[in-house]
């Protein structure tokens, strides 16, 4: 936990406090900033505080750079006291304009805009700036033997399918929902859940999502990961259990968190129904056949035909046109989204074009440098303005989201981790940068595990 407190007294007419900005550290704010006031040394002040979360992404000193703050003082020691009112966040006309204040269109941090304490006698603009701190972040423990860095206060998850008990039918898909929270992490830092493949069963993860909320006092990373499984055989199937280890920061202790394994039944489906039935009656037919009936004249047989059915031609033309307006409307829409996609080719900024070439470039002299620290950051921004998610917060969404390379992805992490100095190779990611990181989509991993068509022709 990190927190900021600035104390004025009734003398300051307007400040804004800078923004937090840490360098390979997550940031998260605990709740909004709190106004109060308190006395101290027989004067009283007015106090702005502001509590974060920071989460390090990598091992060794990590830099919190100080905190300036920008303002106007009054030249006049007398305040109107309509002035102090204004200032004092305990009065409750002051409190009841807060939301006004706290509006982007009236706001700065210290009631500037319309509610600004500026229309009395001179003032003089000021800066003060907080003691920058230096935090030596340890490597992974080496205790730890999970394959994932997972440091929480607390973990827990829920499981869910959805038909609870579950129903399982050859070739219908049934779903699967896993909840994780971990107590102090980002939603974003939550790396992914390894998943057994059980025998019998196609398994089929959709990318996890994730949101980070709080308390007030800490945050909560949530994922969110939607599984879905088709049968493929009748009968008994096992889902194995998972197990996630995770390190325990206030107990300094590895510890496992597992969901028990599943034993569920798998029935026929409807398609399997269909033609045992119709092999029943075929065997039915043989077996009542008698020597009569076997030896009946070709006439007797041709009698006991039905006639042919004559087309019916109005329904057919009717069929025919409503899908010839579809194809029309379905070629129609493929060809306005293709003109669309135009337009943002060539309505795409020439400047964001430029800061990509820069990103990549920069990136890759760190691969040829072997510079990790700064490689893990460029890929990051790299990838961010490429495929224009700011939800890629570090390495391990990257893994997850990559089509190919993320054995050299994963590499660089754990090299970012590493108790040792074991000098990093850039190489390999240099090639992968050249060759094109292109991002894995459902449909390409459905193609991989050899999905068969769930309603098949």
């Amino acid at each position: 936990p990190y927190t900021v407190k600035l104390y004025y007294d009734d003398s300051m007419i307007s400040g804004e406090i800078s923004p937090l900005s840490i360098e390979n550290a997550v940031i998260e704010q605990l709740g909004d900033e709190r106004r109060y006031r308190l006395s101290r040394g027989g004067k009283t002040f007015n106090v702005v505080e502001k509590n974060f979360v920071i989460s390090p992404e990598k091992s060794g000193k990590l830099h919190i750079p100080a905190t300036l703050v920008t303002g106007r003082l009054a030249l006049s020691s007398r305040v109107p006291a309509d002035t102090r009112r204004r200032m004092d966040p305990t009065d409750f006309m002051n409190s009841f304009f807060n939301d006004f204040r706290n509006d982007p269109f009236f706001k700065d941090s210290f009631g500037g805009g319309v509610f600004s304490n500026r229309s009395f006698g001179p003032s003089k603009a000021f800066t003060i700036t907080s003691k920058p701190i230096d935090v030596n972040v340890l490597p992974v423990p080496a205790a730890f033997t999970g394959s994932s860095w997972l440091p929480a206060e607390e973990l827990t998850i829920k499981d869910s399918w959805s038909s609870n008990p579950p129903e399982l039918k050859i070739g219908e898909p049934v779903t699967r929902t896993l909840l994780l929270r971990a107590k102090g992490l980002a939603g974003s830092q939550i790396p992914e859940i390894n998943l057994p493949k059980p025998d019998g069963i196609k398994v089929y993860p959709d990318p996890a999502k994730t949101e980070t909320r709080t308390d007030g006092k800490t945050v909560y990373g949530i994922q969110e990961l939607n599984i879905t499984y088709i049968p493929n055989q009748e009968g008994k199937i096992t889902v194995p259990e998972i197990n996630v280890d995770w390190w325990n920061v206030k107990t300094k202790q590895q510890q496992t968190f597992t969901l028990p394994a599943w034993n569920l039944n798998v029935l026929p489906g409807v398609g399997t129904d269909k033609t045992s039935l119709a092999n029943d009656e075929v065997t039915n037919a043989d077996t009542n056949n008698t020597p009569s009936q076997t030896t009946k004249s070709d006439s007797e047989n041709k009698a006991t035909l039905q006639p042919p059915v004559k087309p019916n031609w109005k329904k057919l033309i009717i069929v025919s046109g409503l899908i010839f307006l579809f194809a029309l409307l379905v070629y129609f829409l493929i060809k306005q989204r293709k003109n669309l996609a135009k337009k943002d080719a060539t309505a795409f900024p020439l400047k964001q074009t430029m800061d990509l070439n820069a990103v990549q470039n920069a990136l890759l002299q760190a691969c040829e440098k072997n510079d990790k620290h700064g490689a893990a950051k460029k890929l990051i921004e790299l990838l961010q303005l490429k495929w224009n998610d700011d939800t890629i917060q570090n390495l391990g969404i990257i893994t997850s989201l990559l089509e190919e390379g993320s054995e050299v992805v994963k590499e660089l992490e754990r090299s970012l981790y590493a108790a040792d100095s074991k000098t990093w190779n850039g190489q390999p990611l240099k090639e992968l940068v050249k060759k094109g990181l292109k991002k894995r989509s459902k449909e390409t991993r459905q193609k991989q595990e050899g999905l068969a068509p769930l309603y098949p022709v």
